[in-house]
């Protein structure tokens, strides 16, 4: 009776599902949109403790237990939680089903701690972990002499980046190579987590603030807002004293910087921007001139 049950219910999931025209279940491989992992360059050594938000119909509370959810107005929320019988008791994170075979993560817990979705760096240079749905998945290079490359999201031959050794509780501490992304030192001195400044701004170790950072002549884009940007340039004393400064300069009426072309486009061009002024202007953190 119970797995009659356990089956209508499902049933009625999937219908519910199909029926609100959510997303199809993937694999977790193409779930997680991993580079290293799909080219067999990495393996996914450990899986985080999911909590209520899922992303799927079928999915797994743990290496032992299935999970069903169902789409709802403002989002997924589980309906059953279902232990893996004793014939097939290990839950596969790729299809959300019970398997006589233990899943690769089973029995290791990645504790990284998500604040948002996407690809991370460790302490560790040949691991990494890849955040979806606020879940942690736990990765290692799988080549001898790779390590992972935060800029690529790849693992690969190159230098072996480390984040500055914490020295101090409650302090922020910046990677050597991958400066947009900084570890927090806990109470034993051991960083709790590790966090990205927003677009292509660094941590500045003194203010323990994202800033954007002029490293050259350029431009840079102002994460606050869209239609606004930093310009580098040198200010020469005399022929051999310099200083690199940073000036905020707006971009011309109706136009916002692009930062992946580091230039003004029209806001018909770059509808984000054009979305995000006019909301400002809805509540007012913006003069509308028009």
């Amino acid at each position: 009776m119970r797995t009659a049950a356990t089956l209508a219910l499902f049933t009625l999931v999937v219908a519910t599902a199909t029926g609100a025209h959510a997303p199809t279940p993937l694999n977790l491989k193409n779930r997680l949109q991993d580079k290293s992992w799909s080219a067999g360059r990495s393996q996914l050594v450990g899986v985080g403790a999911s909590d209520a938000a899922c992303s799927a119909v079928l999915s797994c509370a743990d290496c032992n237990t299935a999970r069903i959810c169902r789409p709802t107005a403002s989002g997924w929320e589980i309906v059953q939680n279902i232990t893996c019988p004793s014939d097939q008791p290990y839950c596969d994170y790729s299809t959300g089903s019970c398997t006589t075979v233990p899943d690769a993560t089973c029995g290791q817990t990645d504790n990284f701690i998500c604040l948002e979705n996407g690809h991370f760096p460790d302490t560790n240079c040949s691991e990494y972990h890849v955040c979806e749905g606020y879940q942690a998945h736990k990765f290692v290079c799988s080549i001898a002499g790779q390590h992972y490359n935060a800029d690529t999201e790849l693992c690969e031959t190159g230098q072996c980046s480390e984040f500055t050794p914490c020295t101090e509780k409650g302090q922020k501490v910046d990677n050597d190579i991958y400066k947009s992304y900084y570890a927090y030192c806990n109470s034993t001195g051991e960083p709790t987590y590790i966090q990205k400044c927003p677009g292509t701004y660094q941590l500045n170790v003194t203010s323990q603030s994202c800033e954007p950072i002029c490293q050259e002549e350029g431009v840079l884009q102002d994460v606050q807002d869209c239609t606004k940007y930093y310009k580098c340039q040198y200010i020469y004393i005399d022929d051999e004293t310099k200083f690199l400064i940073r000036e905020l300069l707006d971009c011309p009426a109706n136009t916002g910087f692009d930062p992946n072309n580091y230039i003004c486009v029209s806001l018909t061009e770059y509808p984000d921007c054009k979305t995000e002024l006019e909301e400002k202007k809805r509540t007012g953190l913006v003069k509308d001139e028009t």
